[in-house]
Parts: structure tokens; C-alpha cells; sequence
């Protein structure tokens, strides 16, 4: 009988093409394939620098989630402060500082974007 071999999904989708995003965040090697291979290979100053600009898109996405996921939680702490003076002070400046560093997340990201598109 012939078996069959089954590899587990992040093993399998980690070869299955060369430098390729395989879920929400993009990959650390997007952008460094080399012709004919599936290991990405560093050759040159620029490579470093396509890895270096990818695992600053992966840090600022990760970033902005946390900042999403902490306005909800200030926001539940703000419903929840049953008219509480301090409480209120308290999540109404945890929510003015998350978008302080929303704001700042997507400037960082537009600054980025523009800097990687000018090469």
C-alpha cells in the first residue's frame, strides 16, 4: 500500500515558493529569490537592506494591531468606569496616547513606503 507523507502546514507552506508572504504579515525574505532555487540567498548590501525594510513592515503591523487591540481595551475600560472621575481620567488618556501612536505607527509606515519606493 502506498503512504503517504504528511507534513505540517508551516513546514509545508514555508517551501512551497521563495521569499513569498504564506499568511497576514509579510515574509522576512520577500523580495530575495534567486533563479531556479528556494532558499533565499543574501548576495548583496541590497538584500540586507530588503530584509531589513521587511522586518520593519512586520514590526510596524504588528504594532498597529496592538494599538487597535489597546483602544478596545481602553474603550471597555471606559464604559466600564461607572462615572468614576480617576477611571475616566485614566482611559481617556490611555486612549488620547494609543492614537498619539497610531498617528505615529502610520507616519512611520507612510515615511517608509515613501523611502523604499524613491530606490
Amino acid at each position: 500500500m502506498l503512504q503517504q507523507v504528511v507534513q505540517p502546514f508551516h513546514l509545508a507552506a514555508a517551501g512551497t515558493g521563495c521569499g513569498t508572504s504564506t499568511g497576514i504579515l509579510p515574509s522576512l525574505y520577500d523580495g530575495l529569490c534567486t533563479a531556479g532555487g528556494t532558499t533565499p540567498q543574501v548576495h548583496s548590501v541590497a538584500d540586507v537592506a530588503i530584509i531589513i525594510g521587511n522586518l520593519v513592515r512586520i514590526l510596524i503591523a504588528i504594532s498597529g494591531s496592538l494599538a487597535v487591540i489597546l483602544l478596545l481595551v481602553a474603550s471597555i475600560y471606559y464604559i466600564t468606569a461607572m462615572g468614576d472621575p480617576g477611571r475616566i481620567k485614566r482611559a481617556k488618556d490611555i486612549i488620547l496616547y494609543d492614537m498619539v501612536g497610531l498617528v505615529l505607527i502610520i507616519m512611520a509606515y507612510a515615511i517608509i513606503t515613501y523611502i523604499v519606493g524613491a530606490f
